[in-house]
């Protein structure tokens, strides 16, 4: 058995295929010029959950979008410098941050 056979997704969150835009796989997005954005940016990284400061800082933005609605609506979460390496490392660790933005965007507790 391969180990992509194996591997479960910890997550229900769909990645946009490299070189696609959110735009290119739904027509709400399609021809988005402009962005008006709506609250305060997060003070704690969407996958660790701990506080920005002056060391930890938010590298990367990872964004949400709403494909069930007409209308385009997306929420961005900044990440830590820590998590995007994460991120990046493997299909594992990708998984495991995307599984923690997911349960910080549900309003989930941390395990922790």
């Amino acid at each position: 058995m391969s180990m992509s056979a194996q591997f479960h997704k910890l997550h229900s969150l769909e990645l946009v295929p490299e070189g696609k835009k959110i735009g290119d796989l739904h027509p709400a997005y399609a021809g988005i010029e402009k962005e008006v954005r709506i609250g305060k940016t997060s003070k704690v990284c969407a996958s660790c959950r701990k506080p920005f400061s002056a060391v930890r800082k938010a590298r990367k933005e990872i964004r949400l979008h709403a494909v069930d609605l007409e209308l385009p609506i997306a929420w961005a979460y900044p990440l830590c410098g820590a998590c995007v390496a994460r991120y990046q490392r493997s299909a594992h660790d990708r998984d495991a941050v995307l599984a923690a933005v997911e349960a910080f965007h549900l309003g989930e507790r941390p395990s922790q």
